[in-house]
This record gives C-alpha cells, sequence and structure tokens, in this order.
C-alpha cells in the first residue's frame, strides 16, 4: 500500500496540477539565462466535486522556429555572438512539487540537438501532445495544489554531458528514502530515463520527448476526462521587455475551450489561436476525470467478489475518495440482487419470485437515490448505472410480463385506490390472481392476498352489492340473466358468491312459485 495517500480525502478546493511558477534566471557557466513567463491562465469551473477523481497533465512545445531566434538574443544580451556549433541541444525538464508522485523529482521534457552549425532550423515544430501524468488520483496531492517548476538549459560545446548529470542526479535522488512512490509509477520514470540515456549514448535521434505517462495505478479511469485547465507560458530572454499578454481574441478563443466542456484540445488548433511567432512557448493542458461505473451485463457471483476486492482495493490505495467508496458499495448490494434476479429466472424459479426480487431491487434503488438526493456524484456516476441494470431486467427477463410486474409493484407500493371502475378492479385482481403464490406465510405472499381481499371487497361494495340490491327489489328473467353473465366474467370470487346466492334465490323463488301455482 502507498502510504503517502490519504484514502478518506475528498478533494474540495479546486487546484493546478501544472503550475508553471515564474522562474529566478536559469545561468550556466556561461551566465547564458533563459526565463519563462506567464502569459495566460483559467480554469473551468464545472470540474468541481468529488465526483472528478484523477488529474492527467498534457503539454505541448510550440512555435520551435523561434528557437534560434532565443538563443540569438541570449548570446546579444551577454555582447557575444553565437559561433558555429556552440549550443549542442536545448534540454526542457520539468520539475513536480506538492505531489506524491516522485515529489522534487525532475521529468526530462524535450531535448533537441543542434545541427553542425549549431542552429536548430532542422528540428520542425513540436506541436504534438505529450502527456506527462496519466490519471493522477487527487488524493496524491498534497495539500490543495501540486506545483510545476519548468526550465530550459542550454547544452554548450564542450561542457559536462548535461543528460548524464541529469539522469545521475534523479536516479539518486529517486534511490533515497524520501521519493516513496508505487512500483508502475517507479518503472514508468526510470523506462523514460533509460530512453533518455540510450538516445543520449547512441546519438541516434535529434529530438527525444518524454513518451512514458506516469500511471500510479497501471490503469486508466475510464471516466469522462474534460479540460480542467489551460495555462501558457514562453521561454524568452530574462531581461526582455518583451511584454507577453494574452487578450482580446486570442484569450476568449483560450477561455471559450474551458467552457465547452473540452475532452481533447488539438495542439494545431491551438497554435492557430495563438498565432505567436516571436519566442517558443509551451501550453499545459489539464484534465480531470470523473469517475465511472463500467456497465456489465454478464456479472456473476464470482464477478461480484472481484468487483468488491478492487473497490477496496482502489480505496485503500486512494484512487478514490470515501464518498465514491460508500457509493460502489450500496451499487455492489444492489447488483447481488440483480445477478439473484438472473438466476431464479434461469432456474425456472416462479413469476412470483423474479417479481419479488424485480420489486426489492427497485425499491432499493429508490432508496439509494432518496439517501443521496441533490448529491452530484450519485446524479452523475451512479444514478444511470442503477436504471440500465433495472432496465436488463426488464428487457431480458420481464418481456412477457412487464407490465404485469409493474403493476403488481405498485399496487404492494401505493395499495388499491378507491372509485376506480369495475374493469379496473376486474383486471387488477386478473393481474394479481396470474401469480402462482407459494405455500407460506412470506411476506410478500402475504401482502399480495390482503391486496386481493382488498380489491375484491372495493369492487363488490362499488358495483356488485349495488347490483344484487336492486335485483332483489325487482327480480326478473332478464336480471337474473344478467347477473350469470357477470358471475361467469369475474375474477373477484366474493362477488362470485355472492351474485351466486342472489340467482340462487331467485331460482328457488321462482320453483316455489311454481309448485304453488300447481297446488
Amino acid at each position: 500500500m502507498w502510504k503517502h495517500f490519504n484514502p478518506n480525502y475528498t478533494m474540495k478546493q479546486l487546484f493546478f496540477l501544472l503550475t508553471f511558477l515564474a522562474l529566478t534566471p536559469i545561468l550556466n557557466a556561461q551566465n547564458y539565462q533563459i526565463g519563462v513567463f506567464e502569459a495566460y491562465k483559467n480554469k473551468n469551473q464545472e470540474t468541481t466535486g468529488s465526483m472528478w477523481q484523477s488529474l492527467t497533465s498534457e503539454v505541448y512545445l510550440m512555435n520551435m522556429s523561434s528557437m534560434d531566434k532565443l538563443i540569438d538574443e541570449i548570446y546579444l544580451r551577454n555582447k557575444k555572438k553565437r559561433m558555429r556549433g556552440s549550443v549542442s541541444s536545448v534540454f526542457i525538464t520539468a520539475k513536480f512539487d506538492g505531489t506524491a508522485v516522485f515529489n522534487g523529482i525532475e521529468y526530462p521534457l524535450y531535448r533537441f540537438k543542434s545541427a553542425k552549425d549549431g542552429k536548430f532550423s532542422n528540428i520542425k515544430n513540436n506541436n504534438s501532445a505529450l502527456r506527462i501524468i496519466d490519471a493522477m488520483p487527487v488524493s496524491a496531492v498534497f495539500g490543495d495544489k501540486a506545483e510545476e517548476t519548468v526550465e530550459m538549459k542550454l547544452e554548450l560545446q564542450n561542457s559536462p554531458d548535461i543528460v548524464s548529470d541529469f539522469a545521475s542526479k534523479q536516479l539518486k535522488t529517486l534511490s533515497s528514502n524520501l521519493v516513496i512512490s508505487p512500483a508502475p509509477a517507479m518503472k514508468a520514470y526510470i523506462k523514460e530515463i533509460s530512453t533518455l540515456l540510450n538516445q543520449n549514448l547512441e546519438n541516434s535521434a535529434s529530438v527525444y520527448s518524454f513518451s512514458t505517462p506516469v500511471n500510479i495505478s497501471e490503469e486508466e479511469n475510464p471516466g469522462e476526462k474534460n479540460v480542467y485547465s489551460i495555462s501558457v507560458y514562453f521561454f524568452k530572454p530574462e531581461l526582455s521587455d518583451d511584454n507577453i499578454t494574452l487578450g482580446g481574441q486570442v484569450k476568449a478563443d483560450l477561455d471559450s475551450l474551458l467552457k465547452v466542456n473540452a475532452q481533447n484540445i488539438n495542439p494545431g488548433h491551438l497554435n492557430t489561436v495563438m498565432g505567436y511567432q516571436n519566442y517558443p512557448y509551451i501550453v499545459c493542458v489539464n484534465y480531470k476525470t470523473k469517475y465511472s461505473v463500467k456497465i456489465n451485463k454478464n456479472l456473476t457471483a464470482d464477478k461480484l467478489v472481484l468487483r468488491e476486492n478492487s473497490l477496496n482495493e482502489a480505496f485503500a490505495q486512494g484512487r478514490i475518495n470515501g464518498d465514491i467508496y460508500t457509493m460502489g458499495k450500496e451499487l455492489n448490494t444492489f447488483l447481488k440482487l440483480y445477478v439473484d434476479i438472473k438466476k431464479n429466472a434461469g432456474n425456472n424459479t416462479g413469476h412470483f419470485y423474479i417479481i419479488k426480487d424485480y420489486r426489492e431491487l427497485c425499491n432499493m434503488y429508490s432508496r439509494t437515490k432518496k439517501n443521496h438526493d441533490g448529491d452530484k456524484v450519485f446524479e452523475e456516476c451512479f444514478n444511470e448505472v442503477y436504471l440500465n441494470y433495472i432496465k436488463d431486467i426488464e428487457d431480458n427477463f420481464l418481456t412477457d410480463g412487464l407490465q404485469k410486474v409493474k403493476t403488481i409493484s405498485g399496487l404492494i407500493q401505493n395499495g388499491v385506490s378507491e372509485g376506480l371502475k369495475a374493469e379496473e378492479y376486474e383486471n387488477n385482481l386478473d393481474i394479481l390472481k396470474s401469480v402462482s403464490l407459494p405455500d407460506n406465510n412470506d411476506d410478500e405472499v402475504l401482502k399480495i392476498k390482503d391486496l386481493i381481499s382488498r380489491t375484491e371487497t372495493l369492487l363488490f361494495n362499488s358495483f356488485y352489492s349495488p347490483m344484487i340490491s336492486e335485483f332483489e327489489k325487482a327480480p326478473s328473467f332478464y336480471e337474473c340473466q344478467r347477473l350469470i353473465s357477470y358471475r361467469e366474467k369475474t375474477k373477484c370470487e366474493k362477488c362470485s358468491i355472492a351474485l351466486n346466492k342472489a340467482i340462487e334465490n331467485f331460482k328457488k323463488a321462482v320453483n316455489e312459485s311454481k309448485d304453488f301455482g300447481e297446488k
């Protein structure tokens, strides 16, 4: 278990995973200075709440065609002229602070080797997305924010090997007791350092870029990813008087990318939006990923055990917070009943038990929804999942009797209404009596029996009792036939007995009248 994680941590404050800081001047032995300056920063206010469980960070290095201009200006400011081959490479790194993932360790972002003339004009713009952190849990952030320091370093000809020196320092720090990271993240980082060293030793590539995103859990959160924040930072001479601020249409266009909840930002589009050519710059795009529950219609008891174990592990490692964990446990209880319904239906255990379980499934959902009334986490991450599983039962196991099951469930839940038409009472009785009830005192059995009794009483009192009373006041052969017709059609046993009694009394009276006339 990763000791730095706090499973009970719920992020309530917004933070930037990548907050580029205004840097102190970067000095090498020759006193050549490069600064990083913030020109734009904004965040999406809608990506708040504990349903947002992880963070992903991508950066784009833009306008590489201006790299030579930047380096030439640095030389001129030091009253020197850049000589052929004087700059062998440009190395850009980032250091994270405030996270449990390699706190204080530097990441190698880019390295560009110069041509023989010391120029970088042979390197095309590198506008592709470079993912640094992949689905990092918010619980891996200490406090309410994480910060990243970015540096651009010039490697001069005949100077110490900048890559070997960088790798040595990072691996030494990585081996210290101060860095505690999970194995997947450790492996990813070491792999990236190895790639950088191999390229450096073999002199096999003119461009290096970070390619192994650090994923601390070896799995991507499958949820919805939305842009959380965008930041733009320019590389320029530290003493440059070029005041770079992004306003007007550029700012409006960048703001709009946040407002539309974009799930992906194309670096080419960013380049068009920016329209800036003076210096190279970096765009940092941070995403938050909303927790999502995978729908599996082929759940079994064994798969539910695995699901439970996975949930417990995710909570223990801090990949989900307490709210998500609690709702996940509730969902697992719901899914156990879902599996039972499928099993009962497959074993043909009787319509009654399917009705009983289906009703409990719906009631369990209603209780859970009520308990989380107004909770955005439940509404946005769990509510639809419950409805999908209920619909799966309806579509696949209640196809022939869905309306019947819903009617019975509704009657059990709400009781029988007074003042219905005779046909409605008859229909309800037809449905209630179509279920073969087991011979026991199960609570659900007693409820259905009570419904039948109450429905028959309401039907008799509102329709058949007045009919019988009118008949007894003015009996006739025509009215007797009418009673016989109702007796044969009704589903109401109480009504049938009363109708039969009235009919038999009429027949008896007629027979007695005949006998009296013969005498």
